[in-house]
């Protein structure tokens, strides 16, 4: 028969081991365009990460950069991580790079050739913004904000800014019991399969 503290001990052991894989399975590691490794989520700091899913030559995605960016420096300061994603496999390094150099984009950008990050959360359009809590729960699913109300009609400025309002939910600790999504507008992101010649 195990000792009671033996057995004690040995259940604490594994409880923080599954607590601990559970943890990495729920975590976010990515590399950027300059070979930083990114794991925001191990640090108990950042109270939620933005992906934001973007390509080069899309001009509704472009066009929201300066947006991006502010959005992006001020949730800084409040814990919130954001980085850019280009999900199309041609997209290469030396033209995400360029590309950044051109928006100024200060934002870490992301090359997901092997696009397992917009499948995995549910992105299909640039741009488009994934809000992702740390506990790993997709917060909000959707547009920038509402500044193009469909294609060809774009309002003077917006009236409802959705990704920032979902970052301050989450920050106040309000948050759906599913995720608040809205619909993009913009260019649609070819899954390797749908892809035209591949």
């Amino acid at each position: 028969m195990i000792p009671v503290k033996k057995t004690a001990r040995l259940a604490c052991l594994l409880f923080l081991l599954f607590s601990a894989s559970l943890a990495a399975a729920d975590g976010l590691s990515v590399t950027d365009i300059k070979g930083k490794t990114h794991s925001p989520f191990n640090d108990k700091s950042v109270k939620g990460v933005a992906l934001i899913f973007i390509t080069t030559d899309c001009p509704v995605a472009n066009y929201f950069h300066p947006t991006i960016r502010r959005i992006g420096d001020a949730a800084k300061e409040k814990g919130i991580r954001v980085y850019l994603v280009h999900s199309d496999p041609d997209t290469t390094t030396k033209a995400a790079s360029k590309h950044a150099s051109e928006y100024g984009i200060s934002a870490p950008v992301i090359l997901d050739h092997d696009q397992n990050l917009a499948r995995k959360h549910g992105a299909k359009w640039t741009p488009e913004a994934v809000l992702i809590a740390p506990d790993g729960t997709i917060t909000y699913r959707g547009r920038i904000d509402n500044t193009y109300a469909d294609y060809g009609k774009k309002r003077p400025k917006p009236t409802k800014e959705d990704l920032k309002e979902a970052i301050d939910n989450l920050l106040a600790g309000q948050r759906a019991k599913k995720p608040v999504t809205t619909k993009p507008v913009g260019c649609p992101i070819y899954f390797l399969k749908e892809k035209p010649g591949k």
